[in-house]
């Protein structure tokens, strides 16, 4: 089995999605298609800290 080409916790920017699989999505910067069981959508990146302020 060949290296993959991205690891967990990797963030990308769709490029393309539900194409050609539903659910599949093309991300800038690699060759191939990322099944919907291996991404999770990120909508909010703010992160707070300890005590809940960003």
């Amino acid at each position: 089995m060949g290296k993959q080409a991205y690891e967990a916790g990797d963030i990308f920017e769709a490029a393309i999605t539900n194409s050609p699989v539903t659910g599949a999505v093309k991300v800038s910067g690699l060759p191939i298609f990322i099944d919907y069981k291996e991404y999770e959508v990120i909508v909010n990146n703010e992160v707070k800290n300890e005590d809940g302020i960003l």
